[in-house]
């Protein structure tokens, strides 16, 4: 048979000669230094996201309050009124509250309150009367009257109701909302009253009364603990900033002296 191969060197069958195989380790080790790199660079790219948050300040809780009475420019202009007014009535002290405009007909009053941040518990103070024969004279047996609490003005929970099988009049104090409330940073209150009646000189379903001397009845009050929204430390966050360009800045340094 004849010899095809006159150097007697063996055949190169499947072994990779000391070229490929260096070849073959150096493609290895870029792509495992590559892999590394990018395995520092999202070591970094965390690291610096946890001291980010670590340079936002968090500001000390607060209690918020608003107060407001049918006195107040807050007081005489709701976010809305809808068939109801604003009764002053001409005889003893000039007492004031809203009512329904007119007999069988719903009134409707919704006071938009905006609190500094995210409330985290909330309580209020309210007052309706309701004139329908429970403990309050029997102007009008059919008179009712609603007290409901939102955050977007869309959706609503009712608080309590004075209804003629009831009761006559409703006393809030200090009145738990926070499961209603609790992390948003507007409430909206809604009154809806209604009367059947509409004796001359009053009216027989009243929300917010207060006499004209400022005495006699609490002013509507909200109480919310507000949890302010963090705010950024401009000395910590420029830190960050200069620790994530420097760690770029190295990676692509290394990515172009080992190419």
């Amino acid at each position: 048979m004849r010899n095809t191969n006159p150097t007697g060197s063996l055949p190169n069958c499947g072994r990779a000669s000391a070229v490929d195989l260096g070849s073959r380790a150096s493609s290895t080790n870029c792509r495992g230094g590559r892999q590394s790199q990018k395995n520092v660079a999202v070591i970094l790219v965390a690291f610096c996201l946890i001291l980010a948050n670590s340079a936002a300040t968090q500001a000390t809780p607060i209690h918020f309050e608003k107060h407001f009475t049918l006195f107040d420019t807050f007081g005489q202009t709701p976010h809305s009124a809808t068939n109801a007014f604003i009764r002053v009535e001409t005889f003893g002290v000039l007492t004031r509250y809203w009512q329904p405009i007119a007999p069988n007909t719903m009134g409707e009053v919704v006071y938009k309150i905006d609190v500094p941040g995210v409330i985290v518990s909330a309580n209020f103070d309210a007052r309706m009367g309701i004139y329908n024969g429970h403990s309050l004279p029997a102007f009008d047996p059919g008179a009712s009257a609603w007290l409901d609490v939102s955050t977007d003005g869309i959706s609503w929970d009712n608080l309590f109701e004075a209804l003629p099988t009831t009761a006559s009049h409703i006393a809030a104090d200090h009145y738990d909302i926070t499961p209603h409330v609790q992390g948003a940073s507007v409430v909206f209150f809604r009154a809806r009253l209604f009367m059947t009646t509409n004796p001359s000189g009053f009216g027989c379903t009243q929300f917010m009364r207060i006499n004209g001397d400022g005495g006699g009845y609490d002013p509507f009050t909200l109480r919310a603990d507000v949890a302010a929204v963090p705010e950024i430390n401009p000395a910590g966050f420029g830190s960050v900033v200069a620790l994530v360009a420097g760690a770029i800045g190295l990676l692509e340094r290394r990515r172009l002296k080992a190419s």
